[in-house]
């Protein structure tokens, strides 16, 4: 790698392993990089970096008038959108790609779990309680809809076709479907194919067109006995409907990784819901050591397009 572009600074806020660190001073031998993070970085170190890996906070990024590249360390890139966040001319990158297998087999465990009443059996521990919870229920032969095909519902969708059930999608462009998936749909048809499908998973994320998109009306429309995977955003859900749901149907049950709000207060009734598997969005991060390192190639390949001038991986176009 032989840089074009002079970066001054690097500010990393990623969590480093000496592979990586040294890669970088490696390959940017004159540039200055500072390894901080999140919760422990200034405003000075944000405002004098040429180029930040990882996710700072919004806020400081107001006087980050040097910035010329930020790569983020997640998939979702909300905070770091809005018009003024980052300085004019600054480019946006983002970790897509890194979390497919962690979320989709985080996704896939929960539902499982819940086709085969393991959270009960869990809980029966606990009590010390030594009882058959009934009938379960197996993917095979499941129709089963993944609301945002990308790399997350992809991968989620292909293992799900794996243990034989029938997959279909909802995604923005209908023209590119993986061979895995059956059917592909606008998000405008969801009302109308909701009725058909026994598990509905989402991975979309947050946009004025999925915020209270599960409304009580939606949620009605849900299939009998249909279960409702979440580990796209909170904010798809409208949590009280969701309770509603759960009680009284037509939901069997849900598995949540991202709740509204989040976390979830301690006094919401979902936390009493017996047919509800939640887990404190958990999914994603560097919990799986191979997300972490997935993250780091794409920070170093997209660090080293942007000093040679290639096109960027995963680039936000925030026009």
């Amino acid at each position: 790698m032989r840089p074009l572009k002079k970066v001054e600074t690097i500010l990393v806020l990623i969590e480093p392993a000496e592979e990586y660190s040294g890669e970088l001073r490696r390959c940017f031998p004159e540039s200055r990089v500072i390894f901080s993070g999140r919760d422990r970085v200034t405003e000075e170190e944000i405002r004098d970096a040429d180029v930040i890996l990882g996710n700072p906070p919004a806020e400081f990024l107001k006087d980050a008038g040097k910035l010329k590249l930020l790569q983020l360390q997640s998939a979702g890139a909300d905070a770091y959108t809005p018009r003024g966040i980052l300085p004019e001319g600054a480019l946006l990158t983002c970790a897509t790609g890194a979390y497919g297998p962690a979320v989709s087999e985080h996704m896939i465990a929960s539902l499982l779990s819940v086709y085969k009443n393991l959270h009960v059996y869990r809980d029966n521990q606990t009590a010390r309680r030594w009882r058959c919870e009934g009938a379960v229920r197996s993917l095979r032969g499941e129709k089963v809809l993944v609301l945002g095909l990308g790399d997350i519902g992809r991968e989620f969708a292909r293992l799900a076709s794996a243990f034989g059930a029938s997959v279909s999608g909802v995604k923005r462009n209908l023209s590119c479907k993986p061979d895995w998936v059956e059917a592909v749909y606008p998000l405008d048809k969801l009302p109308e194919i909701l009725p058909q499908f026994d598990v509905v998973a989402s991975v979309l994320p947050s946009s004025p067109e999925t915020q209270g998109l599960f409304d009580r009306a939606m949620l009605k429309k849900m299939k009998p006995g249909s279960i409702l995977v979440n580990a796209g955003r909170g904010s798809l859900i409208d949590s009280d409907a969701l309770y509603d749901a759960l009680q009284k149907g037509p939901l069997l049950a849900a598995c949540l990784d991202v709740t509204d709000p989040e976390p979830l207060p301690p006094d919401h009734p979902l936390w009493g819901c017996r047919n509800l598997l939640l887990t404190p969005h958990t999914a994603g991060g560097f919990l799986m050591k191979e997300t972490y390192h997935r993250v780091w190639k794409i920070a170093l390949e997209n660090l080293s397009a942007y000093a040679e001038g290639r096109e960027l991986k995963n680039r936000i176009r925030l026009e």
